[in-house]
């Protein structure tokens, strides 16, 4: 879904330029006279987790990305890929070490008697 930049909210996923963001932080900043306000958002990349500072003018146009949360558990690293599993469904999913990005080391796989 499109927005504009007025319409950010924290929360919110953006896609911009071709990397996935999500709204930590979105104030709007009035301007004076005949200039135009502008948004000021903090960002983090949801690819490498790193945070960074965006200024948008109110009339820009932003992809909402709509995204979903799923508990998956982490069962073992597969060579340069990470296994999941779904808690209820056992589907299982494999996932590039790289898509993780800078995200902490993953537990060991979780033992059940």
């Amino acid at each position: 879904m499109v927005r504009s930049a007025n319409e950010l909210r924290s929360g919110m996923a953006v896609r911009l330029d071709s990397e996935l963001y999500r709204v930590l932080e979105a104030k709007v900043h009035a301007g004076g006279g005949q200039m135009k306000g502008t948004l000021h958002a903090r960002l983090e990349c949801l690819r490498t987790g790193g945070v960074t500072e965006r200024r948008f003018r109110p009339e820009e146009r932003l992809d909402e990305i709509e995204l979903t949360r799923q508990e998956m558990e982490y069962l073992y690293d597969e060579g340069d890929r990470c296994v999941f599993m779904h808690p209820t469904s056992f589907d299982q999913v494999l996932l590039p070490k790289a898509a993780l990005g800078n995200r902490p080391a993953r537990p060991p796989p979780s033992r059940r008697g």
